[in-house]
């Protein structure tokens, strides 16, 4: 606060810039004066119409491969839906299997099994 008042006091309260009088009421016409002239072009619908069937085609075309993909993914998913049946016998394999590989990596033998499950 003080340095503010200091510096108030050295250099005062005066503004340095003023805005010329009228400089607003004119602006707009002098910028639109500045600007180049150009000529408005008006182009045929062909341009437009060739976008317009390029995005159309390609549409299309992802569509098509969406349905030929849902097709294959769809037919590839009956046949796995009628081995699900057996799936009870291939979880208890898959079960046996995975815990004789832990007790395997942890080399641990059927008696050290026994006394951790009894809590020995």
């Amino acid at each position: 606060m003080k340095e503010e008042e200091l510096l108030r006091q050295a250099v005062g309260d005066k503004q340095p810039f003023k805005v010329p009088e009228g400089y607003f009421d004119s602006l707009s016409g002098r910028i639109t004066e500045a600007l180049p002239a150009c000529e408005v072009r008006l182009t045929s619908g062909t341009a437009n119409r060739k976008r317009r069937l390029r995005l159309l085609a390609a549409a299309a075309c992802m569509c098509g491969v969406l349905c030929v993909g849902s097709a294959y993914y769809m037919s590839r998913d009956a046949g796995a839906v009628a081995d699900a049946t057996n799936v009870k016998s291939q979880y208890m394999y898959n079960e046996d299997t995975y815990i004789e590989e832990v007790a395997d990596y942890a080399m641990l033998d059927n008696q050290d099994l026994y006394s951790y499950l009894s809590g020995e």
